[in-house]
């Protein structure tokens, strides 16, 4: 568990400001979730398990930690790639999401839109 928390705890500290505000506004996750309650924590506090672990004790999700943590660093990465494509005049990122969509698009059996 510490080597995802360490990870969460980096990923999370290297969005900038525009990155956190599209993570909050496009994130499919209630802003009460614990999901987003770990996601501010971490934002506002030097990493420190010990008080995370207290802080979801105390209201009685201790045994989802694991799940949310690893939730939570998912839907960051996946909320980016979005982003990326989205901001991003990078042909790779436009080229892959084309992909992604003639993909999409064969698995539907629409050949003739693909």
């Amino acid at each position: 568990m510490a080597k995802l928390s360490d990870d969460l705890f980096q990923l999370i500290k290297s969005l900038d400001k525009l990155e956190t505000r599209y993570f909050r506004r496009h994130s499919t996750a209630d802003k009460k979730s614990s999901m987003m309650q770990l996601f501010d924590l971490l934002l506002r506090l030097e990493y420190n398990e010990k008080r995370i672990v207290q802080l979801f004790e105390k209201k009685g999700m201790a045994k989802h930690i694991s799940k949310t943590k690893k939730y939570l660093y998912d839907s960051i990465l996946r909320v980016m790639r979005s982003y990326k494509s989205e901001t991003s005049f990078n042909a790779r990122y436009r080229l892959f999401d084309i992909f992604k969509d003639i993909d999409f698009l064969f698995e539907k059996q629409i050949d003739g839109q693909a």
